[in-house]
Protein backbone atom coordinates (compact mmCIF):
# COMPACT_ATOMS: atom_id res chain seq x y z
CA UNK A 1 0.00 0.00 0.00
CA UNK A 2 1.29 3.31 -0.98
CA UNK A 3 0.05 7.00 -0.93
CA UNK A 4 1.77 8.08 -3.87
CA UNK A 5 -0.90 10.01 -6.19
CA UNK A 6 -2.47 8.51 -9.35
CA UNK A 7 -3.28 11.25 -11.98
CA UNK A 8 -7.09 11.13 -12.20
CA UNK A 9 -8.09 13.04 -9.40
CA UNK A 10 -11.98 12.33 -9.63
CA UNK A 11 -14.63 11.57 -7.32
CA UNK A 12 -15.05 8.12 -8.90
CA UNK A 13 -11.44 7.15 -8.53
CA UNK A 14 -11.53 8.27 -5.14
CA UNK A 15 -14.46 6.30 -4.29
CA UNK A 16 -13.16 3.42 -6.22
CA UNK A 17 -10.72 3.32 -3.93
CA UNK A 18 -12.53 3.89 -0.63
CA UNK A 19 -14.60 0.54 -1.96
CA UNK A 20 -10.88 -1.24 -2.30
CA UNK A 21 -10.33 -1.55 1.27
CA UNK A 22 -14.06 -2.52 2.27
CA UNK A 23 -13.03 -5.36 4.92
CA UNK A 24 -10.38 -3.84 6.31
CA UNK A 25 -9.79 -4.37 10.32
CA UNK A 26 -6.96 -2.20 12.13
CA UNK A 27 -4.38 -3.97 14.13
CA UNK A 28 -2.64 -5.37 15.48
CA UNK A 29 -1.90 -2.21 17.76
CA UNK A 30 -4.64 -0.25 19.04
CA UNK A 31 -5.88 2.93 15.65
CA UNK A 32 -2.59 0.68 13.51
CA UNK A 33 -3.33 1.44 9.97
CA UNK A 34 -1.48 1.92 6.87
CA UNK A 35 -3.75 4.83 6.60
CA UNK A 36 -2.68 6.55 9.40
CA UNK A 37 1.23 5.50 9.01
CA UNK A 38 0.80 7.37 5.84
CA UNK A 39 -0.31 10.55 6.72
CA UNK A 40 1.89 10.20 10.14
CA UNK A 41 -0.96 9.62 13.23
CA UNK A 42 -0.02 5.77 13.33
CA UNK A 43 -1.81 4.64 16.31
CA UNK A 44 -4.28 7.38 16.79
CA UNK A 45 -8.61 7.36 15.77
CA UNK A 46 -8.11 6.71 11.87
CA UNK A 47 -11.56 8.11 10.08
CA UNK A 48 -9.71 11.40 8.87
CA UNK A 49 -7.01 9.41 7.96
CA UNK A 50 -8.57 7.10 5.70
CA UNK A 51 -10.65 9.66 3.46
CA UNK A 52 -6.86 11.63 3.26
CA UNK A 53 -4.96 8.66 2.54
CA UNK A 54 -7.82 7.55 -0.09
CA UNK A 55 -8.10 11.18 -1.55
CA UNK A 56 -4.04 11.86 -1.94
CA UNK A 57 -3.53 7.97 -3.77
CA UNK A 58 -6.27 8.97 -6.11
CA UNK A 59 -4.80 12.25 -7.14
CA UNK A 60 -7.08 14.72 -4.86
CA UNK A 61 -4.75 15.89 -1.92
CA UNK A 62 -6.46 17.96 0.72
CA UNK A 63 -3.33 18.07 2.74
CA UNK A 64 -2.45 15.61 5.98
CA UNK A 65 -5.74 16.18 7.48
CA UNK A 66 -6.14 13.65 10.42
CA UNK A 67 -8.57 15.59 12.30
CA UNK A 68 -12.30 15.91 12.15
CA UNK A 69 -12.84 19.18 13.05
CA UNK A 70 -9.58 20.87 10.74
CA UNK A 71 -11.26 19.24 7.83
CA UNK A 72 -14.58 20.99 8.60
CA UNK A 73 -12.84 24.31 9.47
CA UNK A 74 -10.87 23.90 5.88
CA UNK A 75 -13.60 23.18 3.45
CA UNK A 76 -15.38 25.87 5.33
CA UNK A 77 -12.56 28.43 4.61
CA UNK A 78 -12.44 27.25 1.12
CA UNK A 79 -16.16 27.57 0.94
CA UNK A 80 -16.49 24.08 -0.37
CA UNK A 81 -18.89 22.61 3.06
CA UNK A 82 -22.39 22.55 2.19
CA UNK A 83 -25.22 20.80 3.75
CA UNK A 84 -26.83 18.90 0.76
CA UNK A 85 -24.74 15.33 0.11
CA UNK A 86 -23.67 14.38 -3.45
CA UNK A 87 -21.41 11.08 -4.10
CA UNK A 88 -18.22 11.92 -3.16
CA UNK A 89 -18.37 14.28 -0.74
CA UNK A 90 -17.18 13.88 2.38
CA UNK A 91 -19.62 13.52 5.13
CA UNK A 92 -18.88 15.06 9.10
CA UNK A 93 -20.70 13.83 11.62
CA UNK A 94 -21.89 16.09 14.88
CA UNK A 95 -21.44 14.20 18.31
CA UNK A 96 -23.07 16.35 20.95
CA UNK A 97 -21.17 14.17 23.67
CA UNK A 98 -17.57 16.05 22.63
CA UNK A 99 -19.62 19.71 21.34
CA UNK A 100 -17.46 18.84 17.84
CA UNK A 101 -17.53 17.38 14.57
CA UNK A 102 -15.86 13.51 15.13
CA UNK A 103 -16.53 11.63 12.38
CA UNK A 104 -15.79 11.56 8.62
CA UNK A 105 -16.29 9.16 5.92
CA UNK A 106 -16.99 9.55 2.02
CA UNK A 107 -20.23 9.22 0.59
CA UNK A 108 -21.00 6.86 -1.70
CA UNK A 109 -24.54 7.36 -2.89
CA UNK A 110 -27.32 8.98 -1.90
CA UNK A 111 -30.70 8.23 -0.82
CA UNK A 112 -33.58 10.16 -0.76
CA UNK A 113 -32.77 11.73 3.07
CA UNK A 114 -30.23 8.75 3.70
CA UNK A 115 -26.67 8.07 2.21
CA UNK A 116 -24.69 5.23 1.64
CA UNK A 117 -21.62 5.82 2.76
CA UNK A 118 -17.70 4.19 2.92
CA UNK A 119 -15.91 5.15 5.55
CA UNK A 120 -12.92 4.08 8.33
CA UNK A 121 -12.77 3.00 11.77
CA UNK A 122 -16.35 2.00 11.95
CA UNK A 123 -18.44 -1.23 12.34
CA UNK A 124 -21.94 -2.02 11.21
CA UNK A 125 -23.79 -0.09 14.24
CA UNK A 126 -21.76 2.98 13.33
CA UNK A 127 -19.57 3.49 15.44
CA UNK A 128 -16.94 6.31 15.35
CA UNK A 129 -14.44 3.96 16.77
CA UNK A 130 -15.34 0.69 15.27
CA UNK A 131 -11.76 -0.81 13.49
CA UNK A 132 -12.63 -1.32 9.98
CA UNK A 133 -14.04 -0.06 7.23
CA UNK A 134 -17.23 -0.92 6.13
CA UNK A 135 -20.63 0.55 4.50
CA UNK A 136 -23.46 2.22 5.64
CA UNK A 137 -26.90 3.68 5.49
CA UNK A 138 -26.55 7.07 7.57
CA UNK A 139 -29.77 9.04 7.96
CA UNK A 140 -28.39 12.53 6.98
CA UNK A 141 -31.42 14.81 6.54
CA UNK A 142 -32.47 16.52 9.65
CA UNK A 143 -29.16 16.29 11.39
CA UNK A 144 -26.15 18.55 12.14
CA UNK A 145 -24.49 16.44 9.41
CA UNK A 146 -22.36 18.78 6.94
CA UNK A 147 -20.56 17.67 3.37
CA UNK A 148 -17.55 18.45 2.39
CA UNK A 149 -16.31 18.84 -1.51
CA UNK A 150 -12.72 17.90 -2.30
CA UNK A 151 -11.55 19.84 -5.57
CA UNK A 152 -11.81 17.35 -7.79
CA UNK A 153 -11.49 17.34 -11.51
CA UNK A 154 -14.58 18.14 -13.23
CA UNK A 155 -16.95 16.13 -15.86
CA UNK A 156 -16.92 13.19 -13.87
CA UNK A 157 -19.76 10.88 -12.76
CA UNK A 158 -18.59 8.78 -9.48
CA UNK A 159 -20.22 5.43 -10.59
CA UNK A 160 -19.95 1.94 -8.58
CA UNK A 161 -17.02 0.00 -10.56
CA UNK A 162 -12.96 0.35 -11.76
CA UNK A 163 -14.46 -0.25 -15.41
CA UNK A 164 -17.75 1.84 -15.36
CA UNK A 165 -15.87 4.75 -16.32
CA UNK A 166 -15.19 3.01 -20.07
CA UNK A 167 -18.86 2.47 -20.37
CA UNK A 168 -22.08 4.59 -21.42
CA UNK A 169 -25.05 4.21 -18.55
CA UNK A 170 -28.33 4.17 -21.49
CA UNK A 171 -31.59 4.63 -21.15
CA UNK A 172 -33.77 1.06 -21.63
CA UNK A 173 -37.82 0.64 -22.11
CA UNK A 174 -39.78 -1.42 -19.60
CA UNK A 175 -43.09 -3.18 -21.20
CA UNK A 176 -46.52 -3.78 -19.50
CA UNK A 177 -48.36 -6.60 -20.10
CA UNK A 178 -51.43 -4.50 -20.05
CA UNK A 179 -50.17 -2.36 -22.26
CA UNK A 180 -47.93 1.06 -22.80
CA UNK A 181 -44.36 1.01 -21.74
CA UNK A 182 -42.12 3.44 -19.45
CA UNK A 183 -38.70 4.58 -20.54
CA UNK A 184 -36.36 4.94 -17.77
CA UNK A 185 -33.23 6.79 -17.66
CA UNK A 186 -30.34 6.36 -15.86
CA UNK A 187 -30.57 8.77 -13.49
CA UNK A 188 -34.24 6.65 -13.06
CA UNK A 189 -36.23 9.30 -15.09
CA UNK A 190 -38.92 7.78 -15.93
CA UNK A 191 -41.52 8.58 -19.00
CA UNK A 192 -44.63 7.28 -19.66
CA UNK A 193 -46.11 6.21 -23.16
CA UNK A 194 -48.93 4.60 -24.54
CA UNK A 195 -51.35 4.79 -21.84
CA UNK A 196 -48.50 3.07 -19.22
CA UNK A 197 -49.10 4.74 -16.06
CA UNK A 198 -46.42 7.07 -14.37
CA UNK A 199 -45.83 6.55 -11.20
CA UNK A 200 -42.81 8.21 -10.01
CA UNK A 201 -38.90 8.50 -10.38
CA UNK A 202 -35.77 8.99 -8.35
CA UNK A 203 -35.18 12.56 -9.75
CA UNK A 204 -39.17 13.37 -8.83
CA UNK A 205 -38.52 11.44 -5.08
CA UNK A 206 -35.01 13.75 -4.86
CA UNK A 207 -32.89 10.87 -4.57
CA UNK A 208 -29.46 10.80 -6.63
CA UNK A 209 -28.04 7.60 -6.62
CA UNK A 210 -24.38 6.98 -7.62
CA UNK A 211 -25.00 4.25 -9.82
CA UNK A 212 -27.56 4.19 -13.03
CA UNK A 213 -29.86 2.47 -13.15
CA UNK A 214 -29.82 -0.62 -15.17
CA UNK A 215 -33.11 -2.14 -14.90
CA UNK A 216 -36.97 -2.38 -13.95
CA UNK A 217 -40.03 -4.34 -13.87
CA UNK A 218 -43.50 -3.91 -13.47
CA UNK A 219 -46.10 -5.55 -10.34
CA UNK A 220 -48.35 -8.02 -12.08
CA UNK A 221 -51.13 -5.81 -11.24
CA UNK A 222 -49.42 -3.39 -13.98
CA UNK A 223 -49.94 -0.46 -11.58
CA UNK A 224 -46.52 0.64 -9.80
CA UNK A 225 -42.84 -0.74 -10.82
CA UNK A 226 -39.55 -1.58 -8.92
CA UNK A 227 -36.19 0.14 -10.69
CA UNK A 228 -32.61 -1.35 -9.65
CA UNK A 229 -29.43 0.29 -9.67
CA UNK A 230 -26.27 -1.29 -10.74
CA UNK A 231 -25.03 -1.77 -7.41
CA UNK A 232 -28.05 -3.39 -5.97
CA UNK A 233 -30.29 -1.02 -4.92
CA UNK A 234 -34.07 -1.29 -5.35
CA UNK A 235 -36.50 1.53 -5.38
CA UNK A 236 -40.23 1.03 -5.37
CA UNK A 237 -43.26 2.89 -7.13
CA UNK A 238 -47.20 2.37 -7.23
CA UNK A 239 -48.28 -0.62 -5.45
CA UNK A 240 -44.54 -2.05 -5.57
CA UNK A 241 -43.74 -2.60 -2.09
CA UNK A 242 -40.33 -1.82 -0.84
CA UNK A 243 -38.17 -4.88 -0.62
CA UNK A 244 -35.02 -4.16 1.72
CA UNK A 245 -33.71 -7.72 1.19
CA UNK A 246 -31.77 -6.50 -2.45
CA UNK A 247 -29.54 -3.89 -0.36
CA UNK A 248 -28.90 -6.52 2.39
CA UNK A 249 -25.59 -8.93 2.28
CA UNK A 250 -24.32 -10.57 0.40
CA UNK A 251 -25.16 -8.03 -2.91
CA UNK A 252 -24.61 -5.12 -1.45
CA UNK A 253 -21.16 -6.18 -0.21
CA UNK A 254 -20.25 -7.39 -3.57
CA UNK A 255 -20.46 -4.11 -5.21
CA UNK A 256 -16.92 -4.36 -6.81
CA UNK A 257 -16.99 -8.02 -8.17
CA UNK A 258 -20.58 -7.71 -9.35
CA UNK A 259 -23.12 -5.65 -11.30
CA UNK A 260 -26.61 -6.05 -11.64
CA UNK A 261 -27.91 -6.33 -15.19
CA UNK A 262 -31.53 -7.51 -14.83
CA UNK A 263 -34.66 -7.54 -12.90
CA UNK A 264 -37.86 -9.90 -12.98
CA UNK A 265 -41.06 -9.53 -10.74
CA UNK A 266 -41.83 -12.96 -9.32
CA UNK A 267 -44.75 -11.86 -7.85
CA UNK A 268 -46.77 -9.12 -6.40
CA UNK A 269 -44.04 -8.62 -3.59
CA UNK A 270 -41.22 -10.37 -4.82
CA UNK A 271 -38.63 -9.83 -7.43
CA UNK A 272 -35.52 -11.84 -8.88
CA UNK A 273 -32.44 -9.55 -9.50
CA UNK A 274 -29.47 -10.93 -11.74
CA UNK A 275 -25.99 -10.04 -11.03
CA UNK A 276 -23.04 -10.43 -13.73
CA UNK A 277 -19.30 -11.50 -12.62
CA UNK A 278 -16.58 -9.16 -14.61
CA UNK A 279 -15.74 -13.19 -15.79
CA UNK A 280 -19.44 -12.82 -17.26
CA UNK A 281 -20.73 -15.73 -14.83
CA UNK A 282 -24.67 -14.84 -13.83
CA UNK A 283 -25.63 -15.17 -10.46
CA UNK A 284 -29.65 -14.62 -9.31
CA UNK A 285 -30.68 -13.22 -5.70
CA UNK A 286 -34.27 -13.47 -4.56
CA UNK A 287 -35.71 -10.55 -2.36
CA UNK A 288 -39.45 -9.95 -1.23
CA UNK A 289 -41.32 -7.76 1.16
CA UNK A 290 -42.06 -8.78 4.96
Amino acid sequence: MTDQPTPSGTAGAFLDECRSHLGFVEGPGDNETPFGKARGANFQPWCAAFVSFCLRVTGTDHGRLVYVPSIVAKYRDEERLGTTPQPGDLFCLWFPSKNRYAHVGAVESVDGDRVWTVEGNSNKAGSRTGGSVVRLHRKWHGTRTVFARPAFQPGHTPLGFQDERQEDAMAFTLSRCQGGCIVVQPDGGVFAFDGAPFKGSLPGLGIVHGFPIVAGAWTPSGDGYWLVGRDGALFAFGDAPAILGANAEPLKHHVGPRRISGLVATGPRSVRLVAQEKSGDFDFFDAGAG
